[in-house]
This record gives structure tokens, sequence and C-alpha cells, in this order.
């Protein structure tokens, strides 16, 4: 395991944020058939964030509340501090105070954050052996998850902005595992590892271990090569606050991360983060973020922050997934249901936008390590660009469906996208039918042609249909 280190950045443009609000992971349980909301909104009790103005010291402004710095966001020309306030001034009190300070340029509160709530049903789903990607995807379909190509993601960096990151991730790539860091208070790791408790209050501790793991393994998937850096900023079941995730992006930059995959979101816009996002921008690092599983026209941030690759899900069928957020600001779809991924204890099965923005994540870090010099506005046009087109008309789920052939194909890279050719030798012939004879009735990759974990008649005649042909 590599360790984190990082680098020291020039001092960039920045803005500090007067507003602060909840985190909601962005996965869904594939059971539950009601969207749920996303939870929190709650001010994290007596603390505040403040930006100052020009020529005065954070030091005398905690002597004049008796507040504590908790922590601080340096990137850009006016950092962030979060100050924790003292017994007997709530956080409306300070608010108010803030506001008569000349000192203090603005001022906002910290708020909780929540994971959308995933019952009391194990949110993984584990599978028997070590199946396809994209399970519930025909590999045909450009939206499927390709057989890993070497090379793909060699060079690029992935923050994986989560719950931490197994360091002994073993899934279908091959990139090395950075050690990271963890903005979790009582944590010494970024490991995706549990406590014991349940945060949320709904009798489940530790409901979204994995979910980091999961992200970055189908980073792996369409990128093998790529470096994961696992930045936490979420507890075991999902819950963190806001001033944390400006923490990790920041983290992020600062470590040389090329993409930023943040599988989380706010129903309010937190310019702390977005001030955040615009740094990564400006220093070529593209932001990839999801909108959210509540099954509504909601706007979600960081999705909805200007510079950001914003990400809803599709079903197997390229249709809308019934849990996924959808609006005008979204940029792509992906599918996003019934994947396969690692978590700490094995190759599992999920549903989420959290994983379909890791789709994306991927093959933009796939298309970097092709073209390095690609700018995150490029590289959301060529998305864009190479999309399938949606029964989408009011435009509501973004260009289209991710290809990710097609975005390969804007930069020169080619793979394996035949459908039925199971061997990978660019054609479908005796080979391949004898690949599904043989591993006829079985689970596995081996033969399956239709990608469903298992090898049957199904598969047969998914082959029998395009036999004969050839990769053009």
């Amino acid at each position: 395991m590599k360790t984190l280190t990082l680098r020291v950045s020039a001092v960039l443009r920045g803005r500090l944020a007067s507003l602060a609000t909840s985190v909601a992971l962005a996965s869904t349980l594939i059971l539950v058939s009601a969207p749920r909301l996303l939870a929190g909104n709650e001010p994290v009790p007596q603390e505040a964030i403040v930006r100052l103005e020009d020529g005065f010291a954070i030091e005398d402004v905690l002597v004049t509340y008796n507040a504590t710095l908790e922590a601080e966001v340096t990137l850009g020309s006016r950092p962030n501090y979060l100050l924790g306030l003292p017994q007997g001034i709530t956080e409306v009190q300070f608010l108010a105070l803030a506001e008569q300070d000349e000192r203090i340029k603005d001022a906002g509160l910290n708020f909780t954050a929540a994971a959308p709530d995933p019952s009391t049903q194990s949110f993984f789903f584990p599978v028997a052996g070590i199946l396809r990607p994209s399970q519930a995807v025909r590999p045909g379909i450009s939206l499927t998850t390709p057989a890993p190509t070497d090379g793909l993601g060699g060079g690029v960096v992935v923050a994986v902005v989560d719950t931490g990151v197994d360091p002994q991730l073993a899934g279908f790539g091959g990139g090395p595992i950075l050690e990271g860091v963890t903005f979790v208070p009582n944590t010494d790791s970024a490991g995706d590892t549990g406590d014991g408790l349940d945060t949320d209050g709904d009798g489940v501790p530790d409901e979204l271990v994995g979910h980091g793991t999961f992200v970055a393994s189908v980073i792996q998937m369409v990128a093998p090569e790529a470096t994961i850096l696992p930045i936490r900023v979420l507890d075991p079941d999902g819950k963190g606050n806001m001033f944390r995730v400006a923490q990790g992006i920041e983290a992020a930059v600062l470590a040389g991360a090329n993409v930023i995959n943040i599988s989380l979101g706010s129903t309010a816009n937190v310019e702390a983060v977005e001030d955040m996002i615009e740094e990564a921008n400006l220093l070529g690092i593209t932001v990839v973020a999801s909108v959210g599983n509540d099954g509504l026209q909601l706007v979600v941030f960081p999705a909805a922050t200007p510079g950001v690759i914003s990400v809803a899900s599709l079903d197997d069928s390229l249709g809308p997934a019934t849990f996924s957020n959808y609006g005008p600001h979204v940029t792509i779809s992906a599918v996003g249901v019934d994947l396969v991924g690692m978590t700490p204890d094995g190759t599992s099965r999920s549903s989420g936008t959290s994983f379909s923005t890791a789709l994306v994540s991927g093959t933009v870090a796939a298309m970097l390590s092709v073209d390095p010099t690609l700018l995150p506005g490029e590289i959301a046009a060529r998305l864009q660009s190479s999309a399938d087109p949606l029964d989408d008309p009011q435009g509501l789920y973004g260009a289209g469906g991710l290809s990710i052939s097609g975005a390969l194909a804007t930069v020169g890279a080619t793979g394996p996208f035949l459908e039925g050719d199971l061997n990978l030798d660019s054609a479908v012939n005796l080979a391949d039918l004898n690949l599904v004879l043989g591993a006829f009735g079985q689970l596995g990759p081996v033969g399956d042609a239709d990608g469903n974990g298992q090898v049957d008649l199904t598969d047969l005649n998914t082959l029998l249909g395009v036999f004969g042909e050839q990769a053009p």
C-alpha cells in the first residue's frame, strides 16, 4: 500500500461558504421500492464557518468569541475556518454577531450529513463467485463496462471522497490503492471499516461499510490501472458534514488527484465545497458527482455545481432508474442497477447513482490515461457528444447514456466491445461457442454472454444471434 504524499500548491483563487448543509450518500438499497429523501439538514451544534476580511487574523476572532478553531480549508486566497462555539452562545446568536463584525466577511453554519436510509437490510448483496463487471447490462450495449484493457487508467489518480477504501481491494483492476487521508473523528486511516456504532439511529450499525470500496472497484473495472486515493469523509453509517467534504476535496487537490469522485450530495449549495471544486477545475482536475437517489426532480450539490460532471442512473433497459434523481442540471446518465463490485467482504452487487458516478469516473480516468492533456470541460463535452440517445424529450437525464466505448473512441482508444466476443479476439465464432458450451450451467464470467452471472440458454441464444460478426 502506498503512502499519500501532499504537495504544496500555489495560492489559488477561492471564496468561503456562508452556508453548509447535510451530506447524503447517493446509493440505494436495491430492494427498497419507495424513494427516500435526503436526511439531515440539522446544524452541527456549537459550530460555525467563517471567512475573514483581508488583514485580520483568525486568532483575534477566536479570542473575541471564546471560540476554538476546529479545522480549516486553506486553498484559495481566503481560507475557510470551522469554529467551535462556547456554551452560552447559540449558532444563530453567533451569526447575528458575525454580521456586525467588520473582521468577518461572511459566516454560516456547518450541517450534519446522512445517507439515504437503507432500511434494516444489508445494503450490499453477496454474490457467488467473481462475476462479470456490469452484471445487469448486455455486453453489446455501449453502456456496459468493457472487459479490462491493459493500460487504461495508468498514471491517473482518482480520489474517492466517501466512506474510505479497503486497502486490500482485490477487485477487477490492478491499480494501486494509496494510503489516503481521513477526516472522520476517531479514525486513524482511510480504510473502509466499521466502528460498531449506530450513528443514524436506525438500529443498524455500520450499514454502509463497503460503499467507498464498491465505488473504487467500479472505477477500476473501467480503468483497471488507475490509482485510487481514498478520502474518508463519511462514517460507516454514511454520515458526515459539509466541511469534511470541503476538506476532502482540498486534500485530493493537494495530493495530485486527476479525477475526484463524489458519490454523495446536499440539497443546498455550499459555497465552501463549490470553491474547492473551482480550485480543482482551475488545476485541470475533473470532478464527478452523483445526483442522488430520491426519485425526484431535485437539485443536489455538488452535482449541480458549475464545473461538475453530474450523473444520474439508468436501469438495464436503458430507461431511468426508479430511484434516480433527475433535472436539467444532469450532465449524463449511466447504468446504476444491479452493478457488481467489491466490498471488504468480497464480491457484491448493489444499485445507486453512487455507482453510476463511479462508471463515469472510471471512463474519465481511462480517457486521461490516453490523453492526459484533456481539461474538465473537454472531457464533459466528449462524454456528452459520444453518449447514447435516450427517450428523454425534456433532457432531464443529461446528454444521454454513457457510452464507454464511444468516449474512449474520442481519444483514439479501442476495446473489446463486440457482443458475444467472449475470448476478445474481435470476432464471434466457434471459439466463443465452445466457451459457452464448456461452462453451461455454471456461475461465473466464462461463457456468460449476457452478463447475468450464469451460463444458460440465454447466453447460447445471445451468441447464436450475433454468430459470425466481427469488430469493425
